[in-house]
């Protein structure tokens, strides 16, 4: 007995997990380095919120002002008409739920502090644990939800919070991204007055409409002073964001999934997981918070990287489309492996046996070979990739399917469409495309499968373009009972998930990328999975400048695939010089989207030395550095942003021109002055340029500053004219 109690106090002591049962009251701090969110927990009383923001040196303070407290976790049925966390309609009807604490747990790590919550109905079995997880020096949280339904038969959940917030403050300023196609992660801030802002996605898999993160600034904020709330939910489908200020001026925050038109019906012993909502606190401004949410993405949630960084990928897409034959591929890949990129990737057009996948009305969902177009199947690709010492990927689309297929044909119950109605494809791509329903485990081994076999029949294959082009027009499984339809916004992204995670455990040294007709999957539920997004269809670099900016403020540039792509741009129709089409992709994942033989020799030349510092200097700098932001695209004719190294040892410097600037460089009246970010004031730093197309782009060039005179002094600026952009190298010596 003794030995036994001896071992379980090790463990505990060993593992440092602590279990509190429900005693009168507790104060629960969750906190990182320099944030803090403090509850107050009374046995079988209603869970409350206590502060959050800043740490607290002596949070215990708090409970001498308990009067000041706030719900939680509020759900319906508590009596308060305020944004709610949750609602459930119970087995015998009762609309209403009262959550009560039970008890809590906290488990600690070097550098993670998992804290549990266990709520229970005051009189019903419905329980309801809530995690938080502090990441102690990235300052974030991630917070979500258990909801395990103990009654004897089915319950309905109405809404359901990953994640909810009680803030306060003078004013508030929302931060939010809003696009279309090809103009994605637009930003705008707006000022939040009493009622309820409700930003949300009603869609089953992708939206470029709304993004499922905001930063909220408590007061006026800027780039490096102001506090700062930032959140992002890990979540590929319908979402809801509500920001709700009172007639006191006391603010709600409620993220999680969006209900409306997919209650979800939760079976008996069954338990529902919310998404993860992901959430930083700054007190130095917006710069400070995304840059929180960066290193905690590239330390804890993306896939592992490659120890280089992600490899330069040449895409045949915008080159060539789906007219394409052997020939044409083998030169494209000759040219590729010249120009220095490590990976080509076969885009759509490859595949297609009775319906052969010449143009996008026809064969999605048949994932083999045509033989037609390419007899001698994928082997050839593969094996010149050898030759030419790079890597071999491929485009799939495995969650859509084209009416006019083998798959349509011989599978139509695995197709989601609405009962007695016929299909409303006709605003697909091509007119005839639907999406197979994931909420079926058949369906999930089908998608798995189409990967699976593709990476066993070619096992050299090392990245694969995952993409996804349509939206949900039709809402309906045959797989689901009547009474359950409404489940499909949420099973269909679960199952999504499964796929993926099945695909990531089986082969781990694939690197995946999500795609959904461009950023229709930029968010971090995607990002649990895929090392990267494609941020967008449009690779206009003008454009990307401002659609990068914003993907940028959420998501690291790691993430952020951006190609160097013909002119005129194929989505816009803009004329941009080389040098701007190089200087903005290689602040994201650099890669290139043409067709080579259409490249002059000069610029074939300036691509190849541009890879080539891309692979030297810049992708240690852009993949894993920290991102200054310093000029706005929003605010000013130009926009300037900058990477710095962990050690503040070296730095990138992007400067773009989008619009004319009447200065006068030969006397340097007027001239932008661009003061710099994030070096250590003390040490000394040599300025370089690179990519140098007629002349330098500053008279500091080729000269030494400390970091000092660099951040508070700057350097001049000579480029005027539209389109004109500069990279810049900062070393220290």
């Amino acid at each position: 007995m003794i030995k036994s109690l001896f071992l379980f106090f090790l463990f505990v002591w060993m593992f440092g997990i602590q279990v509190v049962k429900a005693q009168k009251e507790h104060l629960i701090a969750v906190e990182t380095e320099n944030l803090g969110l403090y509850l107050h927990a009374e046995a079988q009383k209603e869970l409350k919120q206590l502060y959050f923001g800043k740490k607290l040196r002596e949070s215990t303070q708090l409970l001498q002002a308990l009067e000041l407290s706030e719900p939680a976790y509020p759900a319906f049925g508590n009596g308060l008409d305020v944004e709610q966390a949750l609602q459930v309609v119970h087995a015998d009807g009762n609309p209403t739920t009262r959550l009560v604490y039970q008890s809590h747990s906290v488990e600690k790590t070097e550098n993670l502090i998992h804290t549990k919550l266990e709520l229970k109905d005051e009189f019903y079995p419905l329980f309801v644990s809530i995690h938080y997880q502090a990441y102690s020096k990235e300052d974030v949280i991630e917070t979500w939800v258990e909801l395990k339904n103990g009654e004897n038969a089915a319950i309905r959940i109405s809404k359901l919070t990953s994640g909810y917030l009680n803030i306060q403050a003078a004013q508030y300023f929302l931060t939010h991204f809003y696009g279309s196609w090809s103009w994605e992660m637009n930003v705008v801030e707006e000022q939040l007055l009493e009622g309820t802002k409700v930003i949300d996605q009603k869609q089953i898999t992708r939206s470029q409409r709304d993004n499922p993160a905001f930063m909220l600034s408590l007061g006026k904020s800027t780039e490096k002073a102001g506090e700062v709330i930032a959140g992002a939910l890990a979540w590929s489908g319908s979402f809801r964001m509500a920001f709700q200020i009172d007639n006191y001026n006391k603010g709600i925050i409620a993220v999680g999934l969006n209900t409306i038109s997919s209650e979800y019906l939760l079976d008996a012993q069954k338990t529902l997981l919310s998404p993860k909502f992901i959430l930083t606190f700054s007190s130095h401004g917006k710069g400070e918070a995304s840059r929180n949410l960066h290193r905690w993405a590239r330390r804890h949630h993306l896939p592992p990287m490659p120890p280089k960084g992600l490899p330069i990928v040449l895409n045949n897409w915008e080159g060539t489309g789906m007219d394409f034959d052997e020939a044409t591929i083998l030169r494209i890949i000759d040219d590729a492996a010249d120009l220095g990129t490590e990976i080509f990737v076969l885009d759509d057009g490859w595949f297609g046996r009775k319906y052969q996948r010449n143009k996008d009305d026809l064969a999605l969902g048949d994932w083999m070979v045509n033989k037609t177009k390419l007899p001698k199947g994928l082997k050839p690709f593969i094996t010149r990739c050898k030759q030419k010492g790079i890597k071999f990927g491929i485009w799939i689309e495995p969650e859509m399917v084209n009416s006019k297929s083998e798959f349509a044909e011989q599978h139509p119950d695995w197709i989601i469409r609405s009962k007695n109605r016929e299909p409303l494809a006709a605003i697909g791509r091509g007119a005839t495309q639907q999406i197979v329903d994931l909420a079926n485990p058949k369906v999930q081994d089908f998608v798995f499968s189409v990967a699976d076999n593709l990476l066993t029949a070619y096992p050299e294959i090392a990245y694969i373009k995952w993409d996804c082009n349509h939206y949900a027009t039709d809402f309906g499984s045959t797989y689901l009972t009547g009474d359950r339809q409404q489940n499909l916004w949420i099973d269909y992204v679960n199952g999504y998930y499964k796929v993926m995670g099945r695909l990531r455990e089986k082969y781990p040294h694939v690197i995946w990328q999500a795609c959904s007709s461009g950023g229709g999957r930029l968010d971090y539920g995607a990002l649990d999975y895929s090392h990267e997004v494609w941020t967008s269809d449009n690779t206009d670099a003008w454009s990307r400048v401002f659609i990068q900016w914003g993907s940028n403020m959420i998501y690291p540039a790691i993430v952020s695939g951006a190609h160097i792509s013909a002119s005129p741009n194929q989505a816009t129709g803009n004329v941009t010089p080389i040098k701007m089409r190089m200087d903005v992709a290689m602040s994201g994942r650099l890669g290139v989207e043409l067709q080579p033989a259409h490249m002059t020799t000069e610029e074939k030349a300036r691509v190849k030395q541009a890879i080539s510092d891309y692979k030297n200097i810049l992708r240690p700098l852009v993949q894993f550095g920290d991102l200054y932001r310093m000029d706005s695209p929003y605010e000013k004719p130009y926009a300037s942003l900058m990477y710095v190294d962990e050690q503040k040892s070296k730095a990138a410097l992007f400067v773009y021109v989008l619009t004319y600037t009447p200065n006068d460089v030969s006397t340097g009246r007027n001239v932008p002055i661009l003061r710099m970010e994030g070096l250590d004031p003390l040490k000394k730093y040599r300025i370089e340029e690179l990519n140098v197309s007629e002349k330098l782009s500053s008279p500091s060039v080729g000269k030494v500053f400390s970091g000092d005179y660099l951040m508070k002094v700057g350097i001049q600026y000579s480029k005027t004219k539209l389109n004109e952009s500069s990279i810049f190298y900062i070393s220290e010596i």
